[in-house]
């Protein structure tokens, strides 16, 4: 496939921010019904787009490895675990305000879309034209750029998940990994949204640690088999 232009990198990337953009504000507000319809129209309209604007297939997307599903969300979830256990010691217990099945099915929507779109589609383009951390960063302001215009999140919290989630998709090559781990996050706070130390706790310890601990998984060969070569 020929290296997409400048010109070209920027209207798709264009259309693929306009879509999720769209959907995402005319569903978030009707239920799960509505978030399901999002996520459809969304997961239809990039694998349109990524097929007749490049003849890419869904695999090129990082549409490979479905265990990496299971170890992402766990490699969230477990340090979660342990920072929310040590707040809970320490006299600051987790009230959950929001059912769990709920607020699973709404973020393993979300995530998979939002995943599919920035860490699928918008870093593969990316990544025909420049290389390394600077596709990492790129999708990453793009993402805090699409929060901002749906009113989520603050700008430096969704910038950090950008760039963790965008480096989940370097070293696994798949959307999977992410997807995972961005549904644990989710659901996590939206079940604990007011918790006092949710910056720490559901913030900066699970994502830091949890990265870490998908780099030594994909260094083993419990998942080293799973391992695809990202953005193309």
């Amino acid at each position: 496939m020929a290296k997409v232009s400048v010109v070209g990198a920027v209207w798709r990337i264009g259309v693929a921010l306009a879509v999720p953009t769209a959907a995402f504000l005319l569903g978030r507000d009707a239920g799960l019904w509505g978030a399901a319809a999002a996520v459809t129209w969304v997961t239809a309209a990039v694998a349109a787009l990524a097929w007749l604007a490049d003849r890419r297939r869904l695999a090129d997307l990082g549409l490979t490895g479905l265990p990496l599903l299971v170890a992402g969300a766990l490699a969230w979830l477990l340090p979660a675990a342990a920072a929310l256990a040590v707040a809970a010691a320490c006299g600051v217990p987790a009230v959950a305000t929001a059912p769990v099945a709920t607020a699973l099915v709404a973020a393993v929507l979300f995530g998979f879309a939002e995943e599919l779109v920035f860490r699928g589609y918008v870093i593969t383009v990316l990544a025909d034209r420049v290389r390394g951390w600077a596709v990492i960063l790129g999708q990453a302001a793009l993402y805090t750029g699409f929060g901002l215009a749906l009113g989520n999140g603050e700008p430096w919290l969704m910038f950090g998940l950008g760039v963790g989630l965008g480096y989940l998709r370097m070293i696994t090559g798949s959307v999977w990994a992410g997807a995972g781990f961005h549904a644990a996050f989710l659901t996590m706070t939206q079940v604990f949204p007011a918790h006092p130390w949710a910056v720490v706790v559901l913030g900066a310890v699970p994502c830091a640690a949890g990265i870490v601990l998908m780099e030594r998984l994909m260094r083993s060969r419990l998942l080293a088999r799973t391992r695809q070569p990202a953005g193309r």
